[in-house]
């Protein structure tokens, strides 16, 4: 197949299945504005791990050719996937590893599976379960969580460096939500071993979804510049000395510098307290995770929806702590940094915040210009592999447009933010190993 036959394929591929319809039970993007605030302090410490842990997407599979992928947005289908998953995992009566083969053959029955990418921690994911952590294996960071919904008891897990392992339990697995989407009409992928017989089993849809981008200005205003820093040093505010640098950084620093409080006009935040290494505390890592989300809290103005993705132990002046590595989520969506820079993180120590780093935009959709009455086209990723051939074949060497195919590890729907200082709306695709990010507004790189 060449270029322009991948174009033509493309073209044929919009026309073969079904346009997406959003239900008001199913409604898989929304804009931020419609969403109930929701602070860390109102859930609770249980409610913030339960909601620590969130897969990236969701593929659901009814047969082999009849398969969905969902922006969970409001976490229905995981926190339904949850508790079954934690039920399960609960009575497991043996773990044993499998093969590549034997775990694409659990694919071919009714199940649902959760993506995770980067892959998660699996520190972060019994934390997540209320388990005890090691109960399910020493698994390395887990990509994917396979749970069969007929027949088989089992689950199924994929670590990040292509391991494959079944849990056996006894109980057969139920999600009412899975059933009643069957009920309505869904947007179908098909894997690229399906469509072009490569060995990618990515999924890809027959059409681009609508997704709005979000212009942006720093979180942070003349009200809030003041409550914030107060917030975070609490009583010690009052001892603290208070800076304004000539581009309008805020810093608040604390006991001659050694806590201090960084906040730059584009909404970036840089926070240490070097008294925290003394006084050692022991806290466990679920209890400094809580600590770790109570923090951005404060910071938090848009109350967007944050997702744990790693955690790494670390070790300074004879105190040990967690570092925490966070994204948030817009409208059910992973939040990317243009340069792949990490957007938060946390290290915590002794019970209190050691380091903090991270950018808080606030944004809001164009209300002129609703995403779901739009006419602009949106660009499907065949759309996008098609535009950007000749680039991606600069970047990656490949003969022709199957090898292509073979060496690519993900697509996802993903926002990224950019020199722009927007949130745009793209396509991540891993191909070959290199990550790639393409505007599903106008198929180009980003």
């Amino acid at each position: 197949m060449n270029k322009n036959q991948l174009r033509n394929t493309s073209i044929i591929f919009l026309l073969i299945s079904s346009m997406v319809l959003l239900s008001i039970r199913f409604e898989l993007f929304v804009s931020p504005s419609s969403t109930a605030s929701t602070t860390f302090d109102a859930i609770g410490v249980e409610g913030i791990l339960k909601s620590s842990v969130r897969p990236t997407s969701i593929i659901i599979r009814y047969t082999t050719n009849n398969v969905t992928k969902l922006v969970d947005k409001d976490g229905f289908y995981y926190q339904e996937a949850r508790i079954v998953l934690r039920d399960s995992l609960s009575d497991i009566s043996e773990t044993s590893e499998i093969s590549e083969v034997d775990y694409h053959e659990a694919k071919i029955s009714k199940s649902i599976e959760l993506d995770f990418e980067p892959a998660v921690n699996q520190r972060l994911l019994y934390g997540s379960l209320f388990l005890e952590d090691g109960s399910l294996g020493d698994f390395e960071n887990i990509r994917e969580i396979l749970i069969p919904l007929v027949n088989d008891t089992s689950v199924y897990i994929m670590t990040e460096d292509a391991k494959f392992f079944r849990l056996a339990n006894k109980t057969i697995n139920y999600m009412p939500y899975v059933d009643n989407l069957s009920k309505l009409k869904y947007s179908k992928y098909y894997s690229l071993g399906e469509l072009f017989d490569s060995s990618s089993d990515v999924l890809i849809s027959d059409s681009g979804i609508n997704i709005p981008s979000y212009e942006t200005t720093s979180a942070f205003n003349e009200e809030n510049s003041s409550s914030i820093p107060k917030s975070v040093f609490s009583s010690r505010y009052d001892f603290a000395n208070r800076i304004q640098e000539l581009d309008g950084t805020l810093i608040t620093s604390n006991d001659y510098g050694r806590e201090l409080l960084k906040m730059s006009p584009d909404g970036r935040v840089a926070y240490k307290n070097t008294d925290v290494l003394s006084n050692p505390v022991k806290n466990s890592m679920t209890s400094s995770l809580v600590i770790a989300y109570l923090f951005i809290d404060k910071f938090n103005v848009n109350n967007d929806v944050y997702v744990v993705e790693d955690v790494v132990d670390f070790s300074e002046n004879g105190t040990n702590g967690y570092t925490f590595v966070f994204a948030p989520r817009i409208d059910g969506l992973r939040a990317c940094l243009e340069n792949n820079e990490v957007n938060t993180e946390v290290s915590v120590a002794n019970g209190k915040v050691y380091s903090f780093k991270g950018i808080f935009r606030s944004y809001e959709n164009n209300e002129d210009k609703p995403a779901d009455d739009s006419d602009d086209y949106i660009f499907n990723a065949l759309d996008v592999l098609n535009l950007n051939y000749d680039y991606i074949k600069s970047t990656v060497k490949f003969k022709d447009n199957l090898e292509l195919f073979n060496k690519i590890s993900l697509i996802d729907l993903v926002y990224v933010y950019g020199q722009d200082l927007s949130y745009t709306p793209a396509y991540k695709m891993i191909i070959a190993g290199k990550i790639f990010y393409f505007s599903t507004l106008n198929g180009e790189v980003i």
